[in-house]
């Protein structure tokens, strides 16, 4: 699934770049097992978030968004 993360979770070195970047969480909580939302995560710091239902370490994955013409 991929979130609008907050410019504290985009590693600062990408933070400037003209490049479209996405950030890609996990669909379920890997310690609850909840489904994982914008609405469910608090973010922590660059490409990691807390689950609010469990408090679990939720790891993201900063992508770069491609296109085919």
């Amino acid at each position: 699934m991929t979130v609008q993360a907050p410019s504290h979770a985009i590693p600062e070195k990408y933070r400037d770049s003209p490049d479209i970047r996405t950030v890609r969480i996990p669909e379920q909580c890997h310690s609850c097992g909840t489904n994982l939302s914008q609405d469910n995560l608090e973010w922590t710091g660059p490409l990691e978030a807390r689950c609010l239902y469990c408090g679990a370490a939720v790891k993201a994955k900063f992508e770069r968004v491609q296109y085919s013409v």
